[in-house]
């Protein structure tokens, strides 16, 4: 949440609309456009068939889904900070079979091109907004404060502008988390902002109650082991759960 106008004073957006407000005018101003998410298959569908068709993927362009899967790729390539360059680096360096050497090469090749058309035809994409706002977020003194929720796992490239964005300004951080395996994935995130130099703070915590409701709540992620020590008879700690009535309510 960032400070602004409203009988509260809070401006709730998205790191995605942060990242927008941020570097989208300095797109504007280079004369490039954003490449509306739903053209981008098409262009992807457009690079690999100017490929050929003894492309690796060739043989996969009319399957369902597939170009959509493809770009994910190339978005999470970006959003993990790895250049076609780096994995074409990679490539070289590896010690890989010889199917997953041709795979990989025939997404580096798309990669670059996909690159290299976004130059050429002026356009950017989310993930260039994404690298934009953390150039311009680090040379900026903006020191109206932030609220941070719901982060629990991060990008390389998210990281980038979160850390530039708290540099100067007051932020506070809502990360749930407990020891457990319940939140074992947002671990590393939970290091990464305390390296920023973020204090944790435990919230008040409500006394441990014997109900079936908080056994669930703290319980149904963590391992069970049928091999314990031998001790003296407790009270069934059990959690029961009711299943839908019939199949067609079955979730």
């Amino acid at each position: 949440a960032q400070a602004g106008d409203g009988i509260l004073g809070l401006h709730v957006i998205t790191l995605s609309e942060f990242v927008r407000k941020v570097a989208e005018e300095s797109f504007l101003q280079d004369e490039r456009r954003l490449l509306a998410p739903l053209l981008a298959p098409f262009v992807m569908r457009k690079l690999l068939s100017d490929e050929g068709t003894a492309h690796y993927f060739a043989a996969l362009a009319s399957q369902p889904g597939f170009l959509r899967n493809l770009l994910t790729t190339v978005q999470e390539l970006k959003h993990a900070g790895i250049s076609a360059h780096e994995l074409l680096t990679f490539l070289h360096r590896a010690q890989l079979t010889e199917a997953n050497r041709q795979k990989l090469a025939a997404l580096t090749s798309l990669y670059a091109r996909y690159e290299s058309f976004l130059i050429e035809s002026r356009l950017y994409d989310e993930e260039d907004l994404f690298e934009r706002a953390a150039l311009l977020l680090a040379e900026e003194n903006e020191t109206a404060p932030l609220f941070l929720y719901g982060f629990s796992d991060v990008t390389a490239l998210q990281r980038r502008v979160i850390a530039a964005a708290v540099k100067v300004r007051d932020t506070l951080v809502f990360f749930p988390w407990r020891e457990g395996a319940a939140y074992e994935a947002a671990t590393p995130s939970l290091g990464w902002m305390t390296g920023l130099g973020f204090q944790q703070i435990r919230l008040h915590t409500v006394p441990p109650t014997n109900s079936q409701l908080q056994r669930l709540h703290t319980q149904l992620f963590e391992s069970v082991s049928f091999w314990g020590e031998e001790s003296q008879p407790q009270m069934d700690q059990s959690v029961m759960l009711l299943s839908a009535a019939n199949a067609s309510q079955e979730v």
